[in-house]
This record gives structure tokens, sequence and C-alpha cells, in this order.
């Protein structure tokens, strides 16, 4: 199966620019986490994966942008199947108290479906990461670059 690529991003950004912001987006947030001390291993391993992503973006290192695409790969694919996760452990808290057992059925799934609703912005957003890499590997160009151009007088453009 072939996994479709997106030209740009939200039809206005290149690929390049929208993979700078998600990628500094990604440092920012687990720089972030990592000073307020939750999930500490976590948002490091995030830290350093957003960080080589970035990197591989601006030195143009396919190999570089790999962790980050598998690693948002699986992400994804956990907040789809965390609606399941709410079903499970709403069956597991079921009391006598009926008041009770329809706050958490209606918790469960506003949960359920923010969570969806963010997958599936995360995959669009995933799409745009994985064209940009590819587009990267295939050595084919990916927005706006700053060229020097040398005139034949030797002045610069």
């Amino acid at each position: 199966m072939k996994i479709p690529t997106v030209t740009n991003c939200c039809c206005c950004l290149s690929l390049r620019a929208a993979g700078l912001l998600i990628g500094a987006f990604g440092v920012l947030a687990n720089m972030i986490g990592v000073l307020s001390g939750y999930a500490m291993v976590l948002n490091v391993i995030g830290l350093l994966v957003n960080s080589w992503f970035v990197f591989g973006i601006l030195k143009e290192n396919p190999r570089l942008m790999l962790p980050s695409i598998i690693l948002t790969f699986f992400a994804i694919i956990l907040m789809f199947l965390s609606p399941f996760f709410f079903i499970a452990y709403y069956h597991s808290e079921v009391t006598e108290d009926k008041q009770a057992n329809n706050k958490l059925a209606y918790l469960c799934t506003a949960l359920s479906l923010i969570l969806y609703c963010i997958g599936v912005l995360s995959t669009y957003l995933w799409l745009v990461h994985y064209s940009l890499y590819k587009s990267i590997k295939a050595g084919a160009p990916r927005g706006p670059n700053v060229h020097v151009h040398v005139h034949k007088n030797g002045g610069d453009v």
C-alpha cells in the first residue's frame, strides 16, 4: 500500500516551512514538559526526536527525520485506540450510583471525541511530515530556500 503525500501544508505553506514549524512546536512543547518535570523520560525523548527532525530538515538529512516519523505514527495509532481504553476504563469503574456513572460516561465520551479530533489533525500533519521526508529523500525542491547568485561582474544579488 502506497502512503499518499501532499505538496504543501494547509494550501499555503511549503513542506519545509510547515516541517520547521511543526518541529519547533514539538521542541518547545517538550522543553516545557522537561522544565515542568512531567513525564520526564517521554519529554526528553520527544525533545531529542523533534530536535533531530528540525536538524534533518535544515541539513536535508532524511535519516534524522525518520525517528519522528515513526514515533508520531505510533502516537497517532494510540490516539485512535484510546476510545477503546476509555470504554474499558468506564466498564471497570461502573458503580451503583447512576449519576456518577453518567458523569463518567460523558467524560469518557468527551475525551474520546477530543482525542479523535486531535488524531485526525495529527494524521494530516503526519502526512506533511512524511511528504517532506520523502521529498528530501528523493532530493526534490521543498519550498523557498535562500540562494546566492553570482553575476559575471562578481556582485551578489
